[in-house]
């Protein structure tokens, strides 16, 4: 059973029995909701248990630079890409799991809000007394994107006093059910779980940024082997079907 989710974004499994193993995970927000559902099923299944610190994909970086151990990072690729280049992963183990799409988070019951071109989610930006996005500083994925993407439509000034900014997506959907933004900008699977909210539509087609999350094993992991099984069950019907659950496109086959 999931004990706890902390505020600092860890997720924590029950006491390990003897002869079970933990696992220690470093997983990107929009991947969150499938690992709970996978990690919940594997530990039924083989007794070994689960250790989760969820957080956006700088900061799961910076974790692992600092030394913090673990037996398997998931970030978005292009993050992925820069822990291979430092040597921080066992390149053979890399493996895409999911494409997340980007989406418009707004409160259950806001009316309908036209997202159709670019030009159309640009007025709707300009048009939104506050909005959530995840923090570029901080090295959101999301919010990195958005940050391009204002500069792209020439409103970076204009929008900046409307910003409100969060460590990652499931609390910019928060932020728009809780009345602190009018509208949120971040993946699908940081939307859907949060029944308070709805997806007011797609980024457009001229503006959406598909993004792949990528697991690997750091170098150095404790239980490499284990880790590599665990994997494994992200090629299952039960897995697809969690990922697909939260608006994402499972890739692992």
């Amino acid at each position: 059973m999931w004990k706890s989710l902390l505020i600092a974004g860890a997720i924590a499994f029950g006491t390990v029995q003897a002869g079970a193993v933990e696992l220690n995970l470093l997983i990107g927000g929009a991947m969150s909701e499938p690992f709970e559902a996978v990690g919940k099923a594997y530990e039924k299944k083989t007794g070994n248990h689960l250790s989760i610190t969820v957080d956006n994909s700088g900061a799961l970086q910076r974790r692992l630079r600092a030394g913090e151990k673990a037996d398997i990072i998931l970030v978005a690729a292009q993050a992925m890409d820069t822990l291979q280049k430092e040597n921080r992963i066992v390149q053979a183990t890399r493996v895409d799991l999911g494409r997340a799409l980007m989406a418009v988070a707004v409160r259950a019951d806001a009316p309908p809000m036209d997202l159709s071109t670019g030009t159309a989610f640009r007025q709707a930006l300009l048009d939104a007394k506050s909005v959530a996005l995840t923090d570029p500083a901080g090295g959101g994925t999301a919010g990195v994107y958005m940050e391009a993407i204002m500069e792209r439509f020439d409103i970076t000034e204009q929008m900046r006093p409307k910003i409100t900014y969060r460590t990652q997506g499931r609390f910019i959907t928060e932020a728009v059910v809780n009345g602190e933004a009018d509208m949120g900008v971040t993946f699908t699977s940081e939307i859907i779980p949060n029944k308070g909210a709805k997806i007011a539509g797609l980024l457009p087609d001229d503006v959406q940024m598909p993004t792949n999350y990528a697991a690997a094993i750091p170098v150095g992991a404790a239980s490499p082997e284990v880790a590599k099984a665990f994997l494994q069950e992200f090629k299952t019907p039960f897995a697809h079907e969690a990922i697909r659950k939260v608006g994402l496109e499972p890739l692992s086959k």
